[in-house]
């Protein structure tokens, strides 16, 4: 890369981040809509200084770029090009078009950063991220989770916010309440969903501060207002479960979706399964055949399936593949559950139609893939669900409501333990496999009845007599 020298790489810095300070103030008032009569000659400034930071890139580069036309074969248009030179560990850059040539230019001399309008501040919220996640995927006390969680956050809420990209050393305090507030409305925040991006909004300021791009700490002294939080929509029964009635239709339903012709796909039998023993999914697709102990009557659950993610070039989290653990979730210990008669019934069933499939009889696997040669995915369990979930009956969907994934087959089988009051806590807590008995009761409890079955029980109970009246005219 050539070098520019200090004196001009100074000139043009404080040339570039004038006009990008600029372009950046007018974006919030426009994002804000507080100018909106002047928006249409506001859009008009930010490409004119555009334009202007394109010509910062010629202090620098002196030499012409020429456009020149080159022959295609008798009979075709020529082709238009356009060179210049430069240094001589690269004599020549060519483009199709100017504005190609240009952008090739500016990443030789090295002034990206400096001279791209749409870049963020390197002192902002999004300045500093790509170096914060990063630094952060490579702690690995960290779960996957975690680093991702953080990185969908920041995708959703900062990536384009024009307030992201400005210099945290020239955002005021009242600017910084404005906007968190705004964010909230915006994007209907609950109290959790604030929570997080909040935590987001501090640990970008912090990793700046802690590197001297930021002098004060400014949001880590605020919070984002509750009138402008939204309260969380309770989960109803019927949505959070599958009642008795629809246990039976949900299992046919995976059943018949199963033995579709090509279909093949083992979620559809573990989504069967699971409604025995209400695991989580990641557990669910690495039972083994050795982990069922016949003569003692039990499934040992000692291993969980990872989702491995990446960072890409432009740090988006993307997925590269699983990989399986030995041991199970957040330091949860192994657990032993009980098989139901029919549990094993429906496990012979599954040799059967391996071996019909010409699966490998020496694969270790329960649920195995189309190939017969790995254990399934998370997303394969996922998918089965989904389908399941649009069966029809008279045109009418049955589970319209539902919210989906492997963990309605959770909550209803906790539910359905509570609502049998036969187990104690501490043996409800080890089949579900949580820490404390409280996660059991706040998130998997969806047991008693729904609010139609109560209602005769109700009008039982509070007798309210009618007053007296004909009440053959009412019908």
């Amino acid at each position: 890369m050539n070098k520019v020298s200090d004196e001009q790489l100074a000139a043009i810095r404080k040339s570039a981040m004038e006009i990008q300070d600029a372009i950046q103030n007018i974006q919030t008032l426009l994002a804000c809509g507080n100018m909106e009569h002047a928006r249409e000659m506001l859009e008009a400034d930010i490409k004119d200084m555009e334009v202007k930071i394109r010509k910062l890139l010629y202090k620098v580069h002196h030499n012409k770029i020429t456009r020149s036309e080159q022959s295609q074969g008798k009979g075709k248009p020529k082709r238009i090009r356009w060179e210049t030179y430069v240094g001589q560990d690269m004599p020549r850059i060519r483009g199709n078009t100017l504005e190609e040539v240009e952008e090739q230019l500016v990443k030789y001399y090295g002034l990206t950063q400096i001279l791209n309008p749409s870049a963020p501040h390197p002192n902002s919220m999004a300045g500093v991220y790509p170096t914060w996640i990063r630094e952060r995927k490579e702690n690995t006390s960290l779960a996957p989770q975690t680093w991702s969680r953080d990185a969908y956050t920041f995708m959703e809420m900062l990536e384009d916010d024009p307030f992201a990209k400005r210099d945290l050393n020239r955002i005021t305090r009242k600017e910084a309440q404005e906007w968190l507030n705004k964010k909230a409305r915006e994007h209907h925040m609950d109290r959790k969903k604030a929570n997080r991006f909040k935590t987001l909004v501090n640990a970008l300021e912090k990793y700046a501060f802690a590197n001297d791009r930021v002098k004060t700490k400014t949001f880590s002294l605020l919070t984002i207002q509750p009138e402008f939080l939204v309260r969380k929509k309770e989960i109803q029964k019927e949505d959070a479960i599958y009642l008795k009635g629809e246990i039976p239709i949900f299992i046919n339903t995976a059943w018949e979706n199963y033995q579709k012709l090509g279909s093949r796909n083992d979620g559809y039998l573990a989504s069967i399964f699971n409604h025995s023993f209400g695991l989580r999914v990641a557990e669910l697709v690495t039972i083994q055949w050795t982990d069922l102990y016949r003569e003692s009557n039990k499934l040992h659950i000692c291993r969980h399936e990872v989702e491995v993610k990446e960072l890409s070039k432009d740090s988006r989290p993307c997925r590269s593949g699983y990989r399986t653990v030995d041991g199970l979730k957040k330091g949860v210990p192994d657990r032993w559950l009980p098989v139901p008669p029919d549990a094993w019934i429906f496990l012979d069933r599954i040799r059967v139609e391996h071996e019909q499939r010409g699966v490998n009889p020496d694969c270790p696997w329960v649920f195995v893939n189309t190939e017969g040669t790995d254990h399934i995915h998370a997303q394969n369990v996922e998918k089965a669900l989904r389908l399941i979930n649009k069966v029809k009956i008279n045109g009418r969907p049955v589970f319209a409501n539902k919210i989906g994934g492997c963990h309605e087959i959770r909550r209803t089988f906790a539910s359905a333990l509570i609502d049998g009051d036969k187990l104690s806590r501490k043996e409800l807590q080890k089949l579900m496999g949580h820490k404390h008995f409280s996660t059991t009761l706040t998130y998997y409890d969806y047991s008693g009845r729904t609010i139609g079955e109560l209602g005769k029980d109700v009008a039982d109970a509070l007798c309210v007599p009618l007053p007296a009246f004909d009440k053959e005219k009412c019908s």
